[in-house]
């Protein structure tokens, strides 16, 4: 079975085996069904906002459907309808979100294409209805199915048991988006390689992954990570942290050292760290 058959032709779609990304939005929603044209309403939002590779907030909120929430979904999310209550509805909910995402965010969900029906419909209450949830989208879902197109599951609970993320998918909204960001990044990983930024080449992960590559692909990935380090400012006194790069560099070029010197680096880089915030 082909992973593209599944593949999203919704033209805000963005090919997830691209380009590595960095800045985006993870997403996650839950619901009193599976098609808001059958009349399933959504009761959360959750996400975390990544920027640079860092988790820098989170937003969670509830809505009231105005509609009795099933048993079966109180069971499987444990939120029932006293807890939605004088919570925004649909249209409250969908404008405080997109307004939080702000202009041209990117956003990534795990089988987005559930997660923006709800979306859509949300945003179809507002303004009569003449709007589309505005953001592009990365499918994580897709994504897994092109890495390990052998899998014969990709949900969520299966993929955070086999990347050692977590043993159970809670299914509230939060706590799965955060679930779902640390598999994109493992999957990051696993597809691109280490390459989020110069300073990463001192994680233990990314060091071993960079020892673990072939010296052509090492030499190109380190060039990277190095064009990085180029457009740094020399603010820390003598020596650039693109000159320190270059020493970790040379580091993965001298196998037998490869302990000793990387000591030093680190050392030398603490310093340096040191010597910004003295500044600062």
């Amino acid at each position: 079975m082909s992973w593209d058959r599944y593949q999203s032709r919704d033209p805000r779609r963005i090919d997830p085996m691209k380009t590595p990304l960095y800045d985006y939005v993870v997403l996650d929603t839950e619901t009193t069904g599976f098609k808001p044209e059958n009349g399933a309403k959504l009761i959360e939002i959750g996400a975390v906002k990544i920027h640079g590779g860092k988790l820098v907030d989170r937003y969670e909120q509830l809505i009231d459907p105005h509609q009795h929430i099933p048993e079966h979904i109180t069971s499987l999310t444990g939120i029932n309808d006293s807890m939605v209550i004088g919570q925004p509805d649909v249209s409250q909910a969908i404008i405080r979100f997109d307004k939080w995402l702000g202009p041209r965010t990117i956003i990534m969900a795990h089988n987005a294409s559930f997660d923006l029906s709800f979306l859509d419909a949300a945003m179809k209450t507002v303004n009569g209805g003449m709007f589309f949830f505005p953001h592009r989208f990365v499918d994580t879902l897709e994504m897994s199915r092109k890495i390990h197109p052998e899998k014969p599951s990709h949900k969520v609970a299966v993929l955070i048991r086999d990347y050692g993320i977590g043993d159970v998918e809670e299914h509230r909204a939060l706590s799965d988006a955060t679930q779902e960001n640390m598999l994109y990044e493992a999957m990051r990983r696993e597809e691109f390689g280490c390459q989020m930024g110069y300073e990463d080449m001192f994680n233990p992960e990314c060091r071993d992954y960079l020892k673990s590559r072939k010296p052509s692909q090492r030499e190109q990935e380190i060039a990277k990570l190095e064009k990085q380090a180029d457009k740094k400012h020399d603010m820390y006194g003598n020596k650039t942290l693109y000159e320190v790069s270059g020493e970790v560099a040379a580091i993965y070029e001298s196998q037998k050292a490869l302990r000793l010197r990387l000591e030093s680096i680190e050392e030398k880089l603490d310093e340096l760290l040191r010597t910004q915030k003295g500044l600062g």
